[in-house]
């Protein structure tokens, strides 16, 4: 055999042998997910099983729900944190709240909202470091701000109207799904 007939064979073997673990590996994944697509589990939110959706749904809401309430008990804590703390601490601590929040059971849209609402949140915090020595509840603070620092509102509004905006994909994310805002 001459070289070339050696890389031929060569080549030859090692084109048999991905076909060989393609047809393994397609045989397995068949055999792993289920022929009629009964599985959930591997095709994640795409099914055609009325059932499937329906739990998948289900399931959907209560995570929802779930989200909702943790960011409820965690906004009435960030609102009241600036009693004794900065507006800024206050903050900083709800955005690293709102990141221990589990997504993985929700819809990746809803997901994908709050993950903007809490980047609002977080871009927020320059603006809220300019403000060190207030203390009082946090939407107090917010009326002193634009009371005091007059100069400081239109920025005040650009900051929170960015958060009320995310605010409200997360709602509309879940109303899609029958939740209602904020539940």
């Amino acid at each position: 055999m001459t070289a070339s007939n050696l890389e031929s064979a060569g080549s030859f073997r090692s084109k048999k042998v991905m076909a060989g673990r393609f047809q393994v590996g397609f045989w397995l994944s068949l055999l792993l997910c289920g022929l009629g697509g009964w599985s959930g589990s591997c095709s994640g939110s795409q099914t055609n099983d009325p059932e499937i959706q329906g739990r998948q749904q289900a399931d959907w809401v209560v995570a929802m729900e779930a989200v909702f309430a943790a960011d409820s008990a965690m906004g009435a804590r960030r609102n009241h944190a600036p009693e004794t703390d900065s507006l800024a601490a206050a903050v900083e601590t709800y955005v690293r709240d709102l990141e221990t929040l589990d997504f993985s059971v929700c819809p990746p849209e809803f997901a994908r909202a709050f993950a903007g609402h809490r980047e609002a949140w977080r871009q927020s915090l320059p603006f809220w470091r300019r403000f060190p020595d207030l203390r009082g509840e946090m939407h107090d603070l917010i009326e002193e701000i634009r009371r005091q620092e007059p100069e400081q509102e239109a920025e005040l509004d650009s900051v929170l109207k960015q958060i009320w905006d995310t605010w409200g994909e997360v709602e509309a994310a879940a109303q899609a799904y029958g939740v209602p805002s904020g539940a």
